[in-house]
């Protein structure tokens, strides 16, 4: 995380590369109208390998095992989505409960379970959308660094070197990944306009997230 003393060559900075082949197989039902329940089997296989002119010190290198290793991993998904806007709600409730379990026994060389709650819901305030947001995540045993939390994601603005994930790719510098999350969060969107047309409408949108 810390390439300080390797300024000006940071190409001389402890590096681990990596390469991810992967494939899942998925499937759902829907208990009701507003509910998504499914399960989704994912298996990868690993590749990371030291570069650069110094190893990583022990106990800084991301966690992942050096040479060949496999991910086997089944994920249970719920998903209840009752809001009555994708981009900016004024009522409903967004709820995910997603668990994770990755195991020798399934094939993999990891042995770990991943749990992520997410609420979203929203009010119509003075005739403008306020929104409370809340994630609580966990990861036990010896996931893989890319399974574990980068807080990055789940910041409102991302400041400095820090930039949320886009399809699990990290193009930031940063590459702090933790077992633990927790995020809250409040928006409330003033509405400027609300029309036909291409910019069909226009907010003034006022948000905390810590």
């Amino acid at each position: 995380p810390d390439c300080d003393g390797f300024d000006p060559d940071s190409g001389a900075a402890p590096v681990v590369r990596y390469e991810r082949f992967s494939g899942e197989a998925t499937v759902g039902a829907r208990p009701g109208p507003f509910e998504r329940l499914h399960a989704t089997f994912r298996y990868e296989r690993l590749r990371a390998h030291h570069a650069g002119s110094v190893p990583p010190a022990p106990g800084a290198e991301p966690a992942i095992a050096i040479g060949s290793s496999n991910v086997s991993a089944i994920t249970g998904t719920w998903e209840l989505d009752t809001r009555d806007d994708f981009f900016l709600p004024r009522e409903g409730l967004r709820a995910l409960v997603q668990v994770t379990f990755g195991s020798r026994l399934l094939g993999g060389d990891y042995e770990y379970s991943r749990y992520l709650l997410n609420l979203d819901t929203s009010f119509a305030l003075l005739r403008a959308p306020l929104r409370f947001q809340a994630s609580l995540g966990a990861a036990q045993g010896d996931p893989p660094f890319f399974e574990r939390f980068y807080g990055a994601d789940l910041s409102y603005f991302a400041i400095g070197p820090a930039l949320a994930r886009a399809l699990e790719l990290n193009f930031s510098t940063d590459s702090r990944y933790d077992a633990f999350a927790a995020m809250g969060g409040v928006e409330y969107a003033i509405p400027l306009w609300s029309r036909a047309g291409f910019l069909r409408r226009g907010y003034v949108a006022l948000g905390l997230r810590a």
